[in-house]
């Protein structure tokens, strides 16, 4: 099982290098942008209220409920065999809390470069 991150600034490429896996590799891509607007669309559950409440008052959504979407999603989809999280965790409470639920084969930190 591969279980990676990719982590770095915006613009340093997290999301076209997740991108190109899970199209030509057959990775599993969570982002936690992308839970927020699918449990705040499909989801019919306590947390997807929750985190609706946020994104509709245009607030940031706090860690212990990131923490808790990228679980509970994780937790659904933990048998896929290639697992890539682009820009989870981004605190340091972030990756402790998911440090004690996913042991991560890889964590890759992009960097940008002036060209």
């Amino acid at each position: 099982m591969i279980r990676l991150i990719f982590l770095g600034a915006p613009g340093t490429g997290k999301g076209t290098i997740s991108s190109y896996l899970k199209e030509q590799h057959g990775f599993f891509h969570i982002s936690s942008g992308d839970l927020f607007r699918f449990y705040a669309k499909e989801e019919k559950t306590a947390l997807a209220e929750e985190i609706k409440s946020y994104i509709n008052n245009g607030l940031y959504v706090p860690d212990e409920l990131t923490n808790r979407t990228v679980a509970d999603f994780y937790h659904k989809n933990q048998s896929q065999d290639k697992i890539i999280f682009d820009g989870y965790p981004r605190t340091l409470n972030q990756c402790e809390y998911i440090d004690e639920i996913i042991k991560f084969t890889h964590v890759i930190l992009l960097q940008p470069t002036d060209w």
